[in-house]
């Protein structure tokens, strides 16, 4: 999957016109970005006015850039995977797909937890992911707890 290649190398959703981020089951969405340094800016749009200045700084430096863009799933959860004889034969629900950093797949792997039958799902990661950022994990669980609603 993350070998499609883009038509443009802009972060964005499959529509190609806008970033799409489901939180909470909201979508936020944004127009697409040139590169990761607008997707960064991008996150920290949705911080809250009152949001400290020593937090909108501490979010701020710790966005990194660098990442390779790649095509992203961005609902990896069980109600989105067919399973057959024990193996993978389809995914569902693509609305927030599209080319992203690499650690998207990883952060919002863990973003949605709801229910208590996913806390078992997520102890799965290390064998799902090839490759975790345990740095933008912590950061982008973070961010959401100032951002509006």
């Amino acid at each position: 999957m993350r070998s499609i290649k883009p038509r443009e190398e802009h972060i964005r959703s499959c529509g190609g016109s806008q970033v799409r981020d489901s939180r909470d089951y909201f979508p936020y969405t944004a127009p697409a970005c040139r590169n990761e340094l607008e997707f960064n800016d991008y996150l920290l749009t949705g911080l809250m006015y009152h949001t400290p200045p020593a937090l909108r700084t501490a979010f701020s430096r710790r966005l990194r850039t660098g990442h390779r863009v790649v095509f992203t799933h961005a609902d990896l959860a069980p109600r989105n995977i067919i399973v057959r004889d024990g193996k993978i034969v389809g995914l569902l629900d693509w609305e927030d797909a599209g080319w992203y950093p690499e650690y998207w797949e990883y952060v919002k792997f863990f973003h949605r937890v709801g229910s208590g039958s996913l806390w078992d799902w997520l102890r799965y990661a290390d064998d799902i992911f090839s490759a975790t950022d345990e740095n933008e994990l912590v950061h982008y669980i973070a961010l959401p707890t100032w951002q509006d609603p």
